[in-house]
């Protein structure tokens, strides 16, 4: 190996680490998340400048498996040896498909460097969002999930709009770059001009966003109508299920006592956490749970767990202040990788009209899809209860995407946990309560949230930008196809084409 190819291979790694170490900081620090404007920018110069050809794929494979390696190990390493092992699924993933990303780029002068870039970037993600183990997790757009003034039109376009701009930026940002450090193939004055013309677009994108979003944020009310809702953390990090120390009066009493802490605070709505109970309320303990809705004066979701030789039900019941069972959820996406199996109801999306307003229930890991809140979207509802059952590693995880799920369809979202994280938020994606972090005592959450008419552009429109980018894929892949195929005709033809006679 020529001691220049070392060298730029040495460059070639360090900035695919730097890639992944800005995209970690983008995500495990609040107050970093604006990093991810820039995150994928070292990666994209390592693989297209740095790093020699062969070996240019490593610098996309790298920096995505490190960074989502650090984010999904921590998290599955004590449940699913698949799930420790996706990292490296990605990093072969991802060197596969972009094998001849740098000759096809050069060879069509960048071209199409942008375009096809964020394309493919949003269609893998849309891609990965209808695999069961995993959702939207680690989507880009969520580095920014407390930053509320800067994603509101998110309930227009979606979390899929909000990545498009970002890596819109990133590849915009280290094209700039790549021109410069190639010594671009035009006279000067032509550079210049399409360099000033690619920045100044850079700009007028991120202006446009960032000012539709203020605009959003401060123009639009938050609704003349609120309602003060409670959500009860009992401290109980088991299922109930599969709790060998408390038993089913135990619960109970912990469950009942901090929802009529709740009611004295003035709750009009109480969520209790996913499998709180470990069977069927409408067949075991029904008067006592009738009572305490009545003693509440407040709406109440139960969450709870049957898991018999009927079959697995993991549902949430929702009984009036007068003790009457008005509708029951059952959980649309189980958390397979945890080992939970699928439930025989799953998939029902039921919607209350209560005089507090419309009420609807996603339970834990639905809350890492768009599909089960955008349906509640669609039938405007208002306020979305949202039990779960949080181990301590994904505490930290479920927040962001509650933030997204309550802005994108314009409605409240009351996320009640076990043991770890519960949180209230509000339909403009403010996080207006939360328990401390892996705060395993009993407590609750009681906060005023502010209900709109429920519904978004949105929720009628759904995930459009995530279909829009894997068609534009699709097309740049028959585009590269064709290219090849008359590129292989043309060669063919020149083989067997008979030499000219002489004389």
């Amino acid at each position: 190996m020529k001691p220049r190819s070392y060298q730029k291979i040495i460059g070639g790694f360090a900035l695919s680490g730097l890639s992944a170490l800005l995209l970690w900081l983008s995500f495990a620090y609040q107050t970093l998340g604006i990093l991810i404007f820039i995150a994928f920018v070292p990666m994209l110069v390592a693989q297209q400048v740095i790093f020699p050809e062969r070996y240019s794929p490593l610098a996309p494979a790298l920096s995505i498996s490190i960074w989502l390696g650090a984010i999904i190990i921590p998290v599955f390493q004590d449940k699913s040896l698949g799930m420790v092992l996706l990292p490296l699924a990605f990093f072969i993933l991802s060197f596969v498909i972009n094998k001849n990303t740098q000759k096809n780029n050069e060879k069509e002068n960048y071209r199409w460097f942008i375009l096809s870039g964020i394309a493919g970037w949003v269609s893998i993600e849309f891609l990965r969002s209808f695999i069961p183990y995993l959702g939207t997790w680690a989507f880009v757009g969520y580095a920014l999930w407390d930053y509320p003034q800067l994603i509101q039109p998110v309930s227009i376009v979606g979390i899929y709009g909000l990545d498009l701009v970002i890596m819109y930026v990133n590849y915009g940002l280290a094209l700039l770059l790549i021109r410069e450090a190639k010594g671009w193939r035009r006279k000067e004055f032509h550079q210049k001009l399409a360099n000033n013309k690619l920045a100044v677009f850079i700009i007028l994108v991120l202006a446009g966003w960032i000012g539709s979003s203020l605009v959003i944020y401060h123009g639009v009310g938050d609704g003349e109508k609120t309602v003060r809702v409670g959500a009860v953390q009992p401290g109980l990090s088991q299922a109930a299920h599969t709790d060998k120390i408390h038993t089913h009066e135990e619960r109970i009493e912990i469950l009942s006592n901090l929802t009529l802490q709740a009611a004295q605070e003035g709750a009009e709505l109480i969520v209790w956490p996913e499998m709180g109970l470990g069977f069927d309320p409408q067949q075991e303990y029904t008067q006592e749970l009738q009572t305490l809705a009545e003693q509440s004066r407040a709406y109440l979701v139960l969450g709870y767990v049957v898991d018999d030789q009927i079959g697995f039900r993991n549902q949430a019941a929702l009984i009036s202040p007068k003790g009457e069972f008005l509708a029951v959820y059952s959980k649309t996406h189980p958390m397979l990788a945890a080992g939970e199996p699928w439930s025989l109801t799953a998939g029902s999306s039921p919607v209350v009209d209560a005089p507090i307003g419309r009420i609807g229930v996603m339970i834990c890991f639905d809350n890492s899809f768009t599909d089960v809140a955008r349906a509640l979207g669609r039938q405007k509802v208002q306020i979305i209860a949202n039990p779960s059952l949080l181990g301590s590693s994904l505490a930290d995880l479920m927040p962001s995407m509650g933030v997204f799920r309550s802005l994108e369809n314009q409605s409240a979202v009351i996320m009640a946990d076990t043991a770890y994280r519960s949180a209230i938020f509000d339909p403009k994606g403010r996080v207006l309560a939360q328990t401390a972090d892996s705060m395993v005592e009993p407590g609750i959450l009681v906060d005023d949230v502010p209900i709109g008419r429920g519904g978004s552009i949105y929720s009628v429109i759904g995930d459009l930008m995530g279909w829009v980018c894997l068609l534009s894929m699709v097309s740049f892949g028959i585009k590269g196809l064709f290219g090849r195929i008359s590129q292989s005709l043309e060669m063919s033809g020149q083989l067997t084409k008979k030499p000219a006679r002489v004389g």
